[in-house]
Protein backbone atom coordinates (compact mmCIF):
# COMPACT_ATOMS: atom_id res chain seq x y z
CA UNK A 1 0.00 0.00 0.00
CA UNK A 2 1.48 3.33 -1.08
CA UNK A 3 0.96 6.42 1.04
CA UNK A 4 -1.15 9.18 -0.47
CA UNK A 5 1.85 11.46 -1.01
CA UNK A 6 3.65 9.04 -3.33
CA UNK A 7 0.64 7.49 -5.04
CA UNK A 8 0.29 10.17 -7.72
CA UNK A 9 4.03 10.09 -8.48
CA UNK A 10 3.78 6.38 -9.18
CA UNK A 11 0.63 6.96 -11.21
CA UNK A 12 2.41 9.64 -13.27
CA UNK A 13 5.18 7.18 -14.11
CA UNK A 14 2.63 4.55 -15.13
CA UNK A 15 0.88 7.01 -17.46
CA UNK A 16 4.13 8.15 -19.09
CA UNK A 17 5.38 4.58 -19.55
CA UNK A 18 2.08 3.59 -21.16
CA UNK A 19 2.13 6.67 -23.40
CA UNK A 20 5.71 6.02 -24.50
CA UNK A 21 4.87 2.40 -25.32
CA UNK A 22 1.83 3.55 -27.27
CA UNK A 23 3.97 5.80 -29.51
CA UNK A 24 4.57 2.79 -31.75
CA UNK A 25 0.82 2.57 -32.40
CA UNK A 26 0.24 5.35 -34.93
CA UNK A 27 -3.44 4.41 -35.35
CA UNK A 28 -4.32 5.05 -31.71
CA UNK A 29 -7.32 7.38 -31.84
CA UNK A 30 -9.88 8.49 -29.27
CA UNK A 31 -13.55 7.97 -30.13
CA UNK A 32 -16.63 8.66 -28.06
CA UNK A 33 -17.10 5.76 -25.63
CA UNK A 34 -20.89 6.00 -25.91
CA UNK A 35 -23.10 5.11 -28.86
CA UNK A 36 -24.31 8.18 -30.70
CA UNK A 37 -28.04 8.59 -31.28
CA UNK A 38 -29.62 10.05 -34.43
CA UNK A 39 -30.76 13.52 -33.41
CA UNK A 40 -29.83 15.89 -36.25
CA UNK A 41 -32.90 17.92 -37.22
CA UNK A 42 -33.40 17.56 -40.97
CA UNK A 43 -35.83 17.16 -43.83
CA UNK A 44 -37.04 13.57 -43.99
CA UNK A 45 -36.84 13.31 -47.79
CA UNK A 46 -33.96 15.49 -48.92
CA UNK A 47 -31.83 14.97 -45.81
CA UNK A 48 -31.17 18.73 -45.65
CA UNK A 49 -30.00 19.58 -42.11
CA UNK A 50 -31.68 22.55 -40.48
CA UNK A 51 -29.36 25.29 -39.29
CA UNK A 52 -29.76 28.58 -37.47
CA UNK A 53 -30.64 29.16 -33.83
CA UNK A 54 -34.33 29.80 -34.52
CA UNK A 55 -34.80 26.54 -36.46
CA UNK A 56 -32.81 24.41 -34.01
CA UNK A 57 -34.79 25.78 -31.05
CA UNK A 58 -38.10 25.39 -32.88
CA UNK A 59 -37.38 21.69 -33.40
CA UNK A 60 -35.80 21.11 -29.99
CA UNK A 61 -38.76 22.58 -28.10
CA UNK A 62 -41.17 20.02 -29.56
CA UNK A 63 -41.86 16.71 -27.83
CA UNK A 64 -40.91 14.49 -30.77
CA UNK A 65 -38.08 11.96 -30.61
CA UNK A 66 -37.77 11.65 -34.41
CA UNK A 67 -35.55 14.44 -35.81
CA UNK A 68 -37.10 14.41 -39.31
CA UNK A 69 -39.68 16.87 -40.66
CA UNK A 70 -41.69 17.07 -43.89
CA UNK A 71 -44.00 19.54 -45.62
CA UNK A 72 -47.61 18.49 -46.20
CA UNK A 73 -46.88 17.85 -49.89
CA UNK A 74 -43.83 15.75 -49.03
CA UNK A 75 -45.94 13.60 -46.72
CA UNK A 76 -48.30 12.87 -49.61
CA UNK A 77 -45.33 12.22 -51.91
CA UNK A 78 -44.08 9.59 -49.46
CA UNK A 79 -47.54 7.92 -49.53
CA UNK A 80 -48.33 9.00 -46.00
CA UNK A 81 -51.07 10.99 -44.37
CA UNK A 82 -51.11 13.59 -41.63
CA UNK A 83 -52.68 12.64 -38.31
CA UNK A 84 -55.79 14.71 -37.75
CA UNK A 85 -55.28 17.70 -35.44
CA UNK A 86 -51.50 17.84 -35.93
CA UNK A 87 -49.95 21.28 -35.52
CA UNK A 88 -47.09 22.33 -37.73
CA UNK A 89 -43.62 23.53 -36.73
CA UNK A 90 -42.70 26.77 -38.49
CA UNK A 91 -39.12 27.04 -39.73
CA UNK A 92 -37.31 29.83 -41.54
CA UNK A 93 -35.31 29.67 -44.76
CA UNK A 94 -33.24 32.44 -46.31
CA UNK A 95 -33.60 33.23 -49.99
CA UNK A 96 -31.99 35.83 -52.22
CA UNK A 97 -33.90 38.10 -54.54
CA UNK A 98 -32.70 40.72 -57.02
CA UNK A 99 -33.71 44.35 -57.24
CA UNK A 100 -32.83 46.79 -59.99
CA UNK A 101 -30.92 49.84 -58.82
CA UNK A 102 -31.09 53.38 -60.20
CA UNK A 103 -27.97 52.80 -62.29
CA UNK A 104 -29.60 49.80 -63.99
CA UNK A 105 -27.56 47.13 -62.19
CA UNK A 106 -29.09 44.39 -60.11
CA UNK A 107 -28.43 43.86 -56.42
CA UNK A 108 -29.04 40.65 -54.45
CA UNK A 109 -30.92 41.06 -51.18
CA UNK A 110 -31.67 38.33 -48.60
CA UNK A 111 -35.20 37.73 -47.36
CA UNK A 112 -36.69 35.15 -44.99
CA UNK A 113 -39.48 32.78 -45.92
CA UNK A 114 -41.29 30.51 -43.49
CA UNK A 115 -42.21 26.88 -43.99
CA UNK A 116 -44.77 24.82 -42.10
CA UNK A 117 -43.45 21.34 -41.47
CA UNK A 118 -44.69 18.28 -39.63
CA UNK A 119 -42.69 15.75 -37.68
CA UNK A 120 -42.59 12.16 -38.94
CA UNK A 121 -44.33 11.12 -35.71
CA UNK A 122 -47.35 13.20 -36.78
CA UNK A 123 -47.89 11.00 -39.83
CA UNK A 124 -49.27 7.58 -40.67
CA UNK A 125 -48.38 5.05 -43.39
CA UNK A 126 -45.26 7.02 -44.28
CA UNK A 127 -42.95 5.26 -46.71
CA UNK A 128 -39.65 6.22 -45.01
CA UNK A 129 -36.90 4.04 -43.52
CA UNK A 130 -36.79 3.73 -39.76
CA UNK A 131 -33.99 5.66 -38.07
CA UNK A 132 -31.56 3.49 -36.16
CA UNK A 133 -31.57 4.50 -32.52
CA UNK A 134 -31.06 1.02 -31.19
CA UNK A 135 -28.17 2.17 -29.02
CA UNK A 136 -29.30 1.20 -25.56
CA UNK A 137 -28.03 -1.73 -23.52
CA UNK A 138 -30.89 -2.12 -21.07
CA UNK A 139 -28.89 -4.41 -18.77
CA UNK A 140 -26.43 -1.66 -17.75
CA UNK A 141 -26.86 0.33 -14.56
CA UNK A 142 -24.86 3.37 -13.33
CA UNK A 143 -22.00 2.72 -10.92
CA UNK A 144 -23.45 3.20 -7.43
CA UNK A 145 -20.16 4.44 -5.95
CA UNK A 146 -20.02 7.25 -8.51
CA UNK A 147 -23.68 8.15 -7.94
CA UNK A 148 -23.04 8.23 -4.18
CA UNK A 149 -20.16 10.67 -4.71
CA UNK A 150 -22.34 12.89 -6.89
CA UNK A 151 -25.00 12.84 -4.17
CA UNK A 152 -22.52 13.53 -1.36
CA UNK A 153 -21.10 16.50 -3.27
CA UNK A 154 -24.61 17.74 -4.11
CA UNK A 155 -23.76 17.92 -7.82
CA UNK A 156 -26.47 19.13 -10.19
CA UNK A 157 -26.53 16.78 -13.18
CA UNK A 158 -28.68 15.19 -15.85
CA UNK A 159 -28.36 11.58 -16.93
CA UNK A 160 -30.26 10.95 -20.15
CA UNK A 161 -29.94 9.63 -23.69
CA UNK A 162 -27.85 12.21 -25.52
CA UNK A 163 -24.84 12.72 -27.78
CA UNK A 164 -22.59 14.58 -25.37
CA UNK A 165 -21.03 14.79 -21.92
CA UNK A 166 -20.08 18.17 -20.49
CA UNK A 167 -19.69 20.41 -17.48
CA UNK A 168 -21.30 23.85 -17.87
CA UNK A 169 -19.66 26.48 -15.61
CA UNK A 170 -22.50 28.98 -16.10
CA UNK A 171 -25.02 26.64 -14.47
CA UNK A 172 -22.46 24.65 -12.47
CA UNK A 173 -24.05 21.47 -13.79
CA UNK A 174 -23.01 18.24 -15.53
CA UNK A 175 -24.72 16.44 -18.43
CA UNK A 176 -24.03 12.73 -18.89
CA UNK A 177 -25.14 10.30 -21.60
CA UNK A 178 -27.36 7.42 -20.52
CA UNK A 179 -25.26 4.58 -19.09
CA UNK A 180 -27.18 2.26 -21.42
CA UNK A 181 -25.44 3.89 -24.41
CA UNK A 182 -22.12 2.38 -23.28
CA UNK A 183 -20.58 -1.03 -23.86
CA UNK A 184 -19.97 -1.35 -20.13
CA UNK A 185 -20.72 0.59 -16.96
CA UNK A 186 -17.03 1.24 -16.22
CA UNK A 187 -16.74 3.45 -19.31
CA UNK A 188 -19.75 5.42 -18.11
CA UNK A 189 -18.11 5.80 -14.68
CA UNK A 190 -14.93 7.14 -16.31
CA UNK A 191 -16.98 9.74 -18.23
CA UNK A 192 -18.89 10.74 -15.08
CA UNK A 193 -15.65 11.16 -13.11
CA UNK A 194 -13.99 13.07 -15.97
CA UNK A 195 -16.79 15.66 -15.89
CA UNK A 196 -16.68 15.71 -12.08
CA UNK A 197 -13.01 16.72 -12.17
CA UNK A 198 -13.99 19.62 -14.46
CA UNK A 199 -16.60 20.50 -11.82
CA UNK A 200 -13.87 20.91 -9.17
CA UNK A 201 -12.06 23.73 -11.02
CA UNK A 202 -13.58 26.67 -9.19
CA UNK A 203 -13.62 24.74 -5.91
CA UNK A 204 -9.87 24.16 -5.88
CA UNK A 205 -8.93 27.45 -7.60
CA UNK A 206 -7.84 25.83 -10.86
CA UNK A 207 -7.71 28.59 -13.48
CA UNK A 208 -9.82 27.70 -16.53
CA UNK A 209 -10.51 31.26 -17.68
CA UNK A 210 -8.68 30.67 -21.00
CA UNK A 211 -10.25 27.27 -21.70
CA UNK A 212 -12.24 28.41 -24.73
CA UNK A 213 -9.55 30.69 -26.17
CA UNK A 214 -6.16 29.05 -25.65
CA UNK A 215 -5.21 25.61 -26.95
CA UNK A 216 -2.64 24.93 -24.24
CA UNK A 217 -5.01 25.94 -21.42
CA UNK A 218 -7.73 23.72 -22.85
CA UNK A 219 -5.29 20.85 -23.30
CA UNK A 220 -4.16 21.15 -19.69
CA UNK A 221 -7.71 21.13 -18.34
CA UNK A 222 -8.68 18.11 -20.45
CA UNK A 223 -5.55 16.26 -19.33
CA UNK A 224 -6.33 17.07 -15.71
CA UNK A 225 -9.89 15.78 -16.11
CA UNK A 226 -8.86 12.55 -17.82
CA UNK A 227 -5.97 11.81 -15.47
CA UNK A 228 -8.12 12.68 -12.48
CA UNK A 229 -10.84 10.31 -13.71
CA UNK A 230 -8.31 7.51 -14.14
CA UNK A 231 -6.89 8.14 -10.67
CA UNK A 232 -10.39 8.14 -9.14
CA UNK A 233 -11.21 4.89 -10.93
CA UNK A 234 -8.17 3.34 -9.27
CA UNK A 235 -9.30 4.56 -5.85
CA UNK A 236 -12.85 3.33 -6.39
CA UNK A 237 -11.61 0.02 -7.83
CA UNK A 238 -13.38 0.58 -11.13
CA UNK A 239 -11.92 -1.56 -13.92
CA UNK A 240 -10.44 -0.27 -17.14
CA UNK A 241 -8.88 2.88 -15.69
CA UNK A 242 -6.09 2.87 -18.30
CA UNK A 243 -6.83 1.45 -21.73
CA UNK A 244 -6.33 2.56 -25.33
CA UNK A 245 -9.26 4.96 -25.12
CA UNK A 246 -7.74 6.83 -22.18
CA UNK A 247 -4.28 6.90 -23.72
CA UNK A 248 -5.55 8.08 -27.11
CA UNK A 249 -7.46 10.90 -25.42
CA UNK A 250 -4.42 11.95 -23.37
CA UNK A 251 -2.13 11.78 -26.42
CA UNK A 252 -4.43 14.03 -28.44
CA UNK A 253 -4.25 16.81 -25.85
CA UNK A 254 -0.59 16.24 -25.05
CA UNK A 255 0.24 16.77 -28.74
CA UNK A 256 -2.01 19.81 -28.97
CA UNK A 257 -0.18 21.44 -26.06
CA UNK A 258 3.54 20.88 -26.58
CA UNK A 259 5.16 17.73 -27.86
CA UNK A 260 8.74 18.41 -26.77
CA UNK A 261 7.89 19.09 -23.14
CA UNK A 262 5.22 16.42 -22.96
CA UNK A 263 6.62 14.64 -19.89
CA UNK A 264 6.75 17.81 -17.79
CA UNK A 265 3.29 18.68 -19.03
CA UNK A 266 1.94 15.31 -17.92
CA UNK A 267 3.53 15.66 -14.48
CA UNK A 268 1.96 19.10 -14.04
CA UNK A 269 -1.42 17.77 -15.13
CA UNK A 270 -1.06 14.85 -12.71
CA UNK A 271 -0.39 17.23 -9.84
CA UNK A 272 -3.51 19.26 -10.61
CA UNK A 273 -5.47 16.02 -11.06
CA UNK A 274 -4.30 14.88 -7.63
CA UNK A 275 -5.58 18.08 -6.01
CA UNK A 276 -8.95 17.69 -7.75
CA UNK A 277 -9.21 13.98 -6.94
CA UNK A 278 -8.34 14.46 -3.27
CA UNK A 279 -10.96 17.21 -3.02
CA UNK A 280 -13.59 14.85 -4.45
CA UNK A 281 -12.66 11.89 -2.26
CA UNK A 282 -12.23 13.84 0.96
CA UNK A 283 -15.32 16.05 0.54
CA UNK A 284 -17.43 13.03 -0.36
CA UNK A 285 -16.04 11.11 2.63
CA UNK A 286 -14.20 8.48 0.59
CA UNK A 287 -10.90 7.88 2.36
CA UNK A 288 -9.37 5.07 0.31
CA UNK A 289 -5.69 5.00 -0.67
CA UNK A 290 -4.40 3.93 -4.04
CA UNK A 291 -2.57 0.63 -4.36
CA UNK A 292 0.00 0.93 -7.13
Amino acid sequence: MQDKKNAMNEFSKMVLEALNESETNKTLKWVKPWRVIDCEFRNGLSGHKYTGLYNILACALTDFSDPRYLTFNQIKKANGKLIKGSKSTRLLAWRFGKIKQDDGTEKSIPFATSWCLFNVEQTEDLNLPEINNDVLNEDLKPNESVLDIYKALNVTFTHETSNGANYTPQTDSISLPNVQQYDNADRWANTALHELVHWTAKRVDRDCSSYHFDTESRAMEELVAELGAMYLCMNLKINGYMDEQNLAYIKSWRSAANGKNGDKYIYKACKLAEIASNYILETAGVQQLVEV
